[in-house]
């Protein structure tokens, strides 16, 4: 791995910044509850899965694992990732840019009508 002096060195027309550690959730918008409120969204897709086994007659969870695949893999990243709510993403934007989000909740009120 190159050294950070050794870095700098080679390019002095740019400026080089080093980040501190532990500091990545705080730089990137996604990290700061996106990512958990996909994560759940997801797990609650495998639950699903998992609570169909207990029906009577149901698949069991062996049957279930079997057959999944990458389309059942990418059907439950989708569906999860449509959980997501505007206003989650907005507020998580908002902190990074304030002046690209937009609150405005009665036009798509006046949308849903």
């Amino acid at each position: 791995m190159l050294s950070r002096t050794y870095i700098a060195k080679q390019e002095k027309s740019m400026p080089l910044v080093f980040l501190p550690p532990n500091t990545t959730s705080l730089l990137q918008p996604m990290d700061q509850g996106i990512i958990a409120s996909f994560k759940a969204y997801l797990t609650s897709t495998f639950a699903q899965a998992i609570w169909a086994t207990e029906k009577e007659g149901g698949p069991t969870l062996k049957e279930i694992w079997k057959g999944f695949n990458i389309y059942h893999a990418v059907k439950n990243i989708g569906e999860a990732w449509n959980e997501v709510k505007q206003s989650n993403l907005n507020g998580v934007w908002k902190k990074l840019c304030p002046d690209f989000v937009s609150d405005f909740q009665a036009l798509q009120t006046l949308l849903r009508r």
